[in-house]
């Protein structure tokens, strides 16, 4: 709501200009810094195995894998039999 106030009030006052960005921006960085504690309690709540594996997906690319083509050469084929033997 906080984010969002300075916005409604140029709406309810049928204001054409947007709320200033100084506001909005400070807005943003109060609620991110908020998100990032939130995030560091959350992550310390974890035992130290899964704040690795928290760790490594959350790095920058972690998620290519899902559009990388398979290489059949090297064995990397995925098809259906290869998750049913999962």
């Amino acid at each position: 709501m906080k984010t969002t106030a300075p916005l409604v009030e140029k709406i309810v006052s049928q204001a054409h200009e947007t709320p200033d960005d100084a506001v909005v921006s400070s807005l943003r960085k109060e609620k991110n810094k908020v998100l990032q504690t939130k995030l560091n309690d959350i992550k310390n709540s974890l035992t130290l195995k899964t704040q690795r594996a928290v760790e490594l997906a959350s790095e920058k690319g972690a998620s290519n894998w899902l559009i990388v083509i398979p290489i059949d050469e090297m064995g990397f084929t995925l098809n259906k039999k290869s998750f049913e033997t999962l």
